[in-house]
């Protein structure tokens, strides 16, 4: 009432009745502009003054939810005054907003909903990272989260490696089993955001876990022992994987407590996912390497030389192993490389004796 009779005054007074009908509605629209502040600040006062004169709690509560309330709405229609002023329609501003923008009130288009459920609805029918829709993935029943096919592409790899990739600098030969498990060689980045120069280069990341992208942000919850809670390792598997390899992505997890059976190590446990293989030192000397895979058999092998790791992490890595199924080969692996030897040394033997005996029919032909 207060409000309404202020503004009569205001248009009936002597000093607007000389004013234009332009400048009397300019006024208006000023007055009326004025019409939240005003009702703000008597709500304001009223509110106060009835805190102080209340006598019961409860009617003091009541009073003060429902002053919020006006004042709410006293501060939402100053908002919708002031927004109109500033921007004024056009045909295209009331296409994308529904019919309560012409109070002054701003939504989002009405399409945007169904187009965030649309959305939602593709980035949930869509397979891990690497995958089409209509790509189907092989599932492991017993590690779901194994990347089967970036599994099988990495054995191969490591397979096809050959013996002057393996036995050549250390420095090249871990570039070449980082390719083999599917990684990029990053040594310029934070740990945990791809950097991958730890990778294969100590006694405990040497295991090549290859995991589906929907377990790559897995988190260690206290299952997997030695390891620290959390353990989020999803943000450098992303950076460092190699997407040609395969659906999913791969990660130098630690290997510690693969001995048990089963596995109780980082992979088998937190990812829930086999390894394309592991590497491992072999004794006694460890200055050969053996790549087994999740069963333990053999992949391929190597002596690098060079800088390699220290002799402490080779001996560690190799007891970590110790008395399971990925340690035989790598117990074995010496009978190998001394077989072969032999079978070397008697081929260029039997090479050497048939061209001497080649050379001396030839000096009795030609006597003859």
């Amino acid at each position: 009432t207060l409000l309404v009779c202020m503004l009569r005054r205001l248009l009936r007074s002597k000093r607007t009745s000389r004013i234009t009908t332009t400048s009397s509605t300019a006024l208006f629209a000023r007055a009326t502009n004025l019409a939240p502040f005003l009702s703000f600040s008597c709500t304001l006062l009223f509110l106060l003054f009835f805190i102080l004169i209340s006598p019961s709690y409860s009617a003091t509560s009541s009073f003060i939810f429902s002053a919020r309330r006006n004042l709410l709405k006293s501060i939402r229609r100053l908002g919708r005054t002031s927004r109109r002023a500033r921007q004024p329609r056009t045909l295209l501003s009331n296409y994308f907003h529904n019919s309560d923008s012409l109070r002054g009130g701003f939504r989002e288009p009405y399409f945007s909903k169904s187009v965030v459920a649309m959305s939602s609805a593709v980035s949930a029918s869509a397979t891990v990272a690497g995958t089409s829709s209509t790509e189907s993935v092989e599932i492991d029943k017993k590690y779901p989260g194994t990347a089967v096919k970036r599994m099988k592409s990495a054995m191969q790899r490591a397979k096809s490696l050959t013996k002057d990739q393996l036995n050549g600098s250390w420095d090249e030969v871990r570039r070449h089993i980082l390719w083999a498990a599917g990684l990029k060689d990053i040594t310029n980045a934070a740990p945990g955001y791809g950097y991958t120069g730890h990778s294969f280069n100590d006694w405990n990341h040497c295991d090549a876990c290859v995991m589906l992208g929907k377990v790559a942000y897995n988190k260690n919850e206290g299952q997997v022992q030695g390891i620290a809670m959390g353990n989020q390792l999803g943000p450098g598997i992303q950076i460092a994987s190699i997407k040609e390899l395969g659906p999913g992505g791969t990660w130098s997890t630690c290997m510690m407590g693969c001995n048990k059976d089963p596995p109780q190590d980082v992979a088998h446990v937190q990812f829930k996912a086999r390894i394309a293989f592991k590497l491992v030192w072999c004794p006694p000397n460890f200055d050969t390497f053996v790549l087994v895979d999740d069963d333990g058999k053999y992949l391929n092998h190597g002596s690098p030389t060079g800088s390699l790791p220290s002799q402490r992490d080779r001996v560690i890595n190799y007891k970590m192993v110790q008395e399971s199924k990925y340690a035989k080969e790598a117990e074995k692996i010496n009978e190998k490389i001394k077989g072969s030897n032999d079978e070397k040394s008697q081929t260029s033997t039997t090479t050497t004796n048939s061209q001497k005996n080649g050379g001396s029919d030839g000096e009795i032909k030609e006597a003859a």
